[in-house]
């Protein structure tokens, strides 16, 4: 449930965190509304990255930890 929860979490902060400073910057400067796609875009984008090392972070193949040293840390 925890993973569930964090997932949702990751994929929806990066969105609602771009939209909300794309319509403060389009209040605040009075811009045009193509910053506010400019944030949904911008938002999109780092969606799929989180996505992505969500996903290569729990689907890693754990048979290369075996591998490795018991000394050595292995860094992302």
């Amino acid at each position: 449930m925890t993973l569930i929860t964090q997932f949702s979490v990751l994929l929806i902060s990066p969105i609602l965190l771009c939209v909300f400073v794309a319509v403060w910057i389009k209040n605040r400067f009075g811009t045009g509304y193509w910053v506010i796609m400019a944030g949904i875009v911008l938002g999109i984008a780092s969606m799929g990255l989180t996505f992505y090392k969500f996903y290569k972070k729990y689907t890693s193949d754990k048979d290369n930890d075996d591998n490795l040293p018991p000394q050595s840390n292995r860094h992302f």
